[in-house]
């Protein structure tokens, strides 16, 4: 438990910090509302999955290959979430080719979870709304379009 928390709670005070950022950056005004919105929502589906990985992981016995596994996964959605937030197209696309492919296998998961453990099957079921929400957000015709924009302004 002590090696997880030594691992997780930093990256969960990064997320936070980026997230205080957000709030606070004057940048994220130019945005449209509805990426600000599909940010705020990733960010808070990181948050609730760092602190569900501690509780599941201290109700039952880890490995070090689990702790790893789930500190790789949190960077790279950190680092997707982080890069939308930076008018990164590939980011956001990228992120939608894995909520596609992880769908079926998240719903697996999530009716495996509701049964045996109906908690955590709930906040899972909640996470992969948020994740879809926030897809749909990203993909609206303001959000493309300032996506769009920003690769015209990349490649000048």
């Amino acid at each position: 438990a002590t090696a997880i928390t030594l691992v997780l709670v930093p990256s969960l005070y990064m997320i936070l910090e980026d997230i205080q950022k957000l709030i606070s950056n004057r940048s994220s005004q130019s945005r449209p509302a509805s990426v600000n919105w599909a940010i705020r929502l990733l960010y808070a589906t990181l948050v609730i999955g760092i602190i569900r990985a501690l509780i599941v992981f201290s109700q039952s016995g880890v490995s070090l290959i689990d702790i790893l596994m789930e500190c790789l996964i949190v960077g790279f959605l950190w680092l997707l979430v982080f890069m939308i937030g930076k008018r990164k197209n590939w980011a956001r696309i990228t992120f939608l080719v894995f909520l596609l492919i992880g769908t079926p296998f998240a719903v697996f998961w999530m009716i495996q979870e509701l049964t045996y453990q109906p908690k955590s099957g709930i906040v899972m079921l909640l996470q992969f709304t948020m994740n879809v929400v926030s897809v749909v957000y990203l993909f609206q015709k303001e959000s493309s379009s300032w996506f769009n924009e920003g690769r015209k302004i990349s490649r000048k």
